[in-house]
């Protein structure tokens, strides 16, 4: 044969467009598992449940990241249930969300050993036999050096689970990055072209195979519609005095310290008139801490004074039992004069700064009663809220405390007031008015709200997703959502450039593909699946007419075992180039699904010699991946180096049985590693070679390899041009003038 692969490769029956169409979009589309989903999961979810089921039977972990409020704590435990039978499953999640997947676990009937973060944190994991885990508001782990990452990923390691985050991406990609090796190793798509999940993300675009690893479907039907409104207030005569006092500020020695702090009095100015003045107030205590410290005859920093007090900068400090710190003496006690200076400005001021404009806007928005939820990022701002509105007796929780009015409450008890389970309260009115900071941001279910309210910005465009998710939720008793912006006054933001940094941040999630804006990454997939819709899909050819000829095909690489992934949708055009380019493909596809049929041929001798390199090439990627190995780090490749010297010991005693051991350890080692796999080579190299090797034989082995896979025609659609029409008899015009 010429070309023995371009003899595997076949067309297939012709048969009708629309069927062939339909097989070609169902072949692109994210695999399912054959699975029957719960009858509490709706259409949609069911959807999610089945393709999460194949990703962690394929790869160990799946990232569910479905918009907040559409139901991903169903779909996971719906998810538990399939892979994990009667055995509990271990939730780790925010503590706050404790009662909330207690109530889901109670209506699904899937028993759950919860841990919090906050308890991860502290070193208490899961017991029991779990197998399966799902960690909730996985963006929480994003940061590898962590105390809770480092004692969670060694645990996850030979364990399978749920990854759920809405906003996984929050400053940088290697957030996702993180999370996914919690519970998938670094080489998981070797054989979709991926040798590296580490380096590709760090490259600043995610690879499209990254659609199997990450499910994301935007919008879900039953949440509510987002009306947006943005307010920005004028300012008042005392704001220019104020920016020039913080501008005149020196603040710290180090020139990054002094920056860092000046834009957080910036912020602080930015939210409240009693943030800004708390702001002050803290940094002046610090001031006086300094020069207390230096009469005693201590040298101290601004880092160690944070750690010294803590969140209470009236602590009681005794200089003459502490050590000096390290690193620079960076605080100016004779600065304090100035800061407290400026914070009597700030008094006399009063509401002026910022107060008096937005507060006169707020009142006015929730003069008609709808529910509300307004959110801040300072508990300062909170509290001055709560004084201003007094009259609307709003209730109001923290990361501390909870309550409404002047009154203490448990924080369960307010929220609940604002859930889809809200009971009236005994002889007094249902708070309509929850002030919040976004300790309430993540995971709860705020149902009753009509309307969320930023009344300052957080840092992140992943914050203001969640504070609005709380209230647009499946279930909820409002058909749309107003959500309402208040915007840092134009003299401020040309300070702090809080809108240009939650743009930034916005931009991010488009290289990942986690929003409608980058579709074309692997939304695009997901999107034909539901065009397919059902009715029945065959593989093989069809002929349509259309203004631009060529031929649509979609290849698969199916493994031995019989798995597939997603088909690659290629356009063959007529002058002898071809794309992948799903912007190009994608409407061409559409295009011709809509053409009249033709009963043209359809050129195969013509389009096989293309085709069969075109499928060569994806065979190479697929393979080529697992000789491009990214080097490891630096402490992998010193283990791997004495691996081999104890592999060549052994070559040298014709030890066969320890050689062979050897190279799967090596296999293992110089392969992509999970967080808790690298963590654990990391721990095995301080060890000597007999405990070295006993430290590695419990990391789990590397999968074994099925063989190459084969090329699959899944649908062909040839396009080709209208017929000529046949040349008409001459023909004449009959004058109408008279």
């Amino acid at each position: 044969m010429a070309d023995p692969l371009a003899a595997a490769l076949g067309p297939g029956p012709r048969a009708d467009c629309s069927a062939i169409t339909r097989g070609l979009a169902r072949s692109v589309a994210p695999a399912e598992a054959a699975v029957t989903s719960p009858h509490w999961l709706r259409p949609e979810q069911a959807t999610q449940h089945r393709r999460a089921v194949l990703a962690i039977r394929r790869h160990r972990g799946v990232l569910l990241a479905d918009p907040a409020g559409s139901g991903k704590t169903w779909i996971a435990l719906a998810t538990a249930r399939c892979l994990a039978g009667e055995t509990p499953v271990a939730v780790v999640a925010p503590a706050i969300l404790h009662a909330q997947w207690s109530a889901v676990s109670r209506r699904t009937e899937v028993a759950m050993d919860f841990v919090s973060h906050e308890s991860v944190s502290r070193g208490r994991l899961p017991g029991g036999p779990c197998r399966f885990v799902i960690i909730d508001e996985s963006h929480r782990f994003r940061t590898a050096t962590t105390r809770r990452y480092r004692t969670l990923a060694p645990w996850l390691v030979g364990r399978r689970g749920m990854l759920l985050s809405a906003t996984p991406v929050v400053n940088r990609l290697d957030d996702l990055t993180h999370q996914l090796l919690l519970l998938l190793r670094d080489d998981t798509l070797e054989s979709r072209g991926c040798a590296s999940l580490r380096a590709a993300l760090a490259a600043g675009r995610a690879p499209p195979s990254l659609g199997e690893l990450v499910l994301r479907r935007e919008g879900a039907e039953g949440l509510p519609a987002a009306l947006h409104r943005e307010v920005r207030t004028a300012p008042s005569a005392g704001l220019a005095a104020l920016l020039r006092g913080v501008g005149r500020l020196r603040l710290s020695r180090d020139r990054g310290t002094a920056a860092l702090l000046r834009l957080g009095l910036y912020r602080a100015l930015a939210s409240s008139p009693t943030a800004f003045q708390g702001a002050l107030r803290r940094h002046l205590r610090l001031l006086d801490h300094a020069a207390s410290a230096l009469n005693a005859g201590r040298r101290v920093n601004r880092a160690a004074l944070r750690t010294l007090v803590g969140d209470d900068p009236d602590q009681l400090l005794m200089w003459g039992v502490l050590a000096d710190a390290d690193g620079e003496i960076d605080l100016d006690p004779g600065e304090a004069p100035a800061v407290a200076a400026l914070l009597a400005a700030a008094r006399e001021a009063g509401g002026t700064s910022r107060g008096s404009g937005c507060l006169r806007e707020l009142r006015t928005l929730l003069a008609d009663r709808a529910v509300t939820v307004v959110f801040t990022t300072s508990r300062d701002t909170l509290a001055w809220l709560r004084d201003q509105l007094a009259g609307l007796v709003p209730a109001w929780v923290t990361g501390d405390e909870a309550g409404i009015g002047a009154t203490r409450m448990p924080r369960d008890t307010v929220l609940r007031w604002f859930g889809p389970a809200a009971t009236p309260l005994p002889g007094l009115r249902t708070p309509h008015l929850l002030l919040a900071t976004d300790v309430a941001a993540e995971g709860l279910d705020l149902q009753r709200a009509h309307r969320v309210v930023h009344f300052d910005l957080p840092w992140t465009d992943v914050r203001l997703e969640q504070r609005d998710g709380r209230a647009r939720r499946i279930g909820a008793s409002a058909r749309s959502v107003e959500i309402i912006t208040f915007l840092p006054h134009r003299m401020l933001e040309a300070r702090i450039r809080q809108l240009e940094r939650l743009r930034d941040k916005r931009a991010l999630r488009s290289l990942a593909g986690l929003d409608h804006r980058s579709q074309w990454l692997f939304g695009w997939r997901a999107a034909l699946a539901r065009w397919a819709g059902a009715g029945p899909a065959v593989a093989g050819f069809t002929v349509v007419h259309a203004t631009d000829p060529g031929w649509l095909v979609g290849v698969a690489l199916a493994t031995h075992d019989g798995s597939a992934a997603p088909a690659t949708l290629i356009w063959f055009a007529e002058d002898g180039s071809d794309t992948d380019d799903p912007e190009q493909t994608v409407p061409r596809f559409l295009a011709a699904a809509g053409a009249p049929p033709s009963t043209a041929d359809l050129d195969w001798h013509r389009l096989l010699p293309r085709l069969a390199r075109r499928a060569r090439r994806l065979l190479g990627e697929a393979a080529g991946a697992g000789w491009c190995r990214v080097p490891g780090r630096a402490i992998e490749r010193a283990v791997a180096r004495r691996l081999e010297q104890l592999a060549r010991g052994a070559a040298a005693r014709r030890d066969q049985a320890t050689l062979r051991e050897l190279e799967s350890l090596l296999d293992t080692v110089r392969g992509g590693l999970s967080a808790g796999e690298a963590f654990a080579v990391e721990r095995a190299a301080r060890l000597r070679d007999g405990n070295l090797l006993s430290a590695l034989r419990e990391l789990p082995g590397r999968p074994a390899t099925v063989g190459p896979p084969r090329p699959l025609i899944t649908g062909i659609v040839r396009v080709a041009t209208f017929p000529s029409c046949e040349e008409s008899a001459p023909c004449s015009s009959i004058s109408m003038e008279p």
